[in-house]
């Protein structure tokens, strides 16, 4: 009698033992925001952090940028007589006085950190 229940307790150990190996929590139905860890707590992502890391200095060109240019001929009337008056002169084209480099900041110009993770 102690044969016959032998090898079908045998089998039973076995399953036993190879069943305690599967973890059965990674067959559990997750809900959606719902994350663990490896030992199972719930774990969250603080928001990752922007950084400027640019050295530049953000500068866009306005009319203050600019002087006004020198003034340009435009009178066709080239007699003896004629004298040029200011009618006979149209402002130039506007010229950068300004020393500063145009710049926006872009992605590229901040450093991104993510953000820690608190269990």
């Amino acid at each position: 009698m102690v044969k016959k229940i032998r090898r079908p307790l045998a089998l039973f150990l076995a399953l036993v033992m190879c069943l305690s190996m599967v973890n059965f929590t990674a067959l559990a139905n997750e809900t959606a925001g719902h994350e663990h860890n490896k030992d199972g707590w719930t774990c969250t992502q603080a928001e990752p952090v922007k950084t400027l890391s640019c050295e530049k200095e953000e500068h866009k060109h306005t009319d203050a940028c600019y002087t006004p240019g020198e003034s340009v001929l435009v009178c066709t009337d080239e007699s003896e007589e004629h004298e040029h008056g200011e009618a006979c002169y149209a402002p130039g084209e506007p010229v950068l006085a300004c020393e500063k480099t145009a710049h926006a900041h872009t992605d590229e110009c901040y450093t991104v950190t993510e953000g820690e993770w608190t269990c």
